[in-house]
């Protein structure tokens, strides 16, 4: 676990996140995040558990969310001509997608 440990720094560093606000956000406690960012070994338990687990979570997830958008941006660059009313169209087709969602996958139903 003493690897991990820098990287819960830089996890909270990098949102702007407090200790408190980092064991609200994981349902443990302050003084879990303060013990694991000291590195403190004498307690390994289900807290400091919670709170890697919640951290790996959160960087999948923005993985994934990186993933897409990269994928988004790959598909702007294969379509766009690069002239100012291509663009506008693109723009405009972008504009009338917001507020459409994914379907969830087991109820065929809008996520939201």
């Amino acid at each position: 676990m003493q690897q991990a440990q820098p990287n819960l720094r830089v996890f909270m560093d990098r949102r702007g996140l407090t200790e408190a606000q980092m064991a609200d956000l994981a349902g443990v406690s302050q003084p879990t995040v303060s013990r694991a960012l000291s590195g403190s070994p004498k307690r390994n338990g289900k807290g400091r558990s919670r709170l890697f687990i919640f951290m790996q979570q959160e960087l999948k997830r923005e993985g994934l969310a990186h993933a897409g958008k990269s994928e988004v941006l790959q598909a702007f660059e294969r379509v766009w001509d690069a002239s100012e009313a291509h663009a506008a169209a693109i723009a405009k087709v972008v504009d009338a997608l917001d507020g459409i969602r994914p379907l969830d996958k087991k109820e065929g139903q809008d996520s939201r």
